[in-house]
């Protein structure tokens, strides 16, 4: 059986989209969104799209991301 990395990675995305479609921006009232990327030959990855750092924390935070402490 062979592996397949795109569906697996696509597949956490959209389990990690549904984690998060709930949550709002407290200042301008977006959604985050997760972009899945791929592209024959190339590496899969995907793209946390949101409109500010609050919302990016609130995202981290509902996902269990531990802040980048290395920069």
């Amino acid at each position: 059986m062979e592996f397949d990395s795109d569906s697996l990675l696509r597949q956490v995305a959209e389990e990690n989209q549904k984690r998060i479609d709930d949550l709002r921006c407290p200042v301008h009232g977006e959604a985050p969104r997760i972009e899945f990327l791929s592209s024959a030959g190339s590496i899969a990855e995907t793209n946390l799209h949101t409109c500010c750092e609050v919302l990016t924390a609130m995202v981290h935070e509902r996902l269990g991301v531990e802040k980048d402490t290395t920069s």
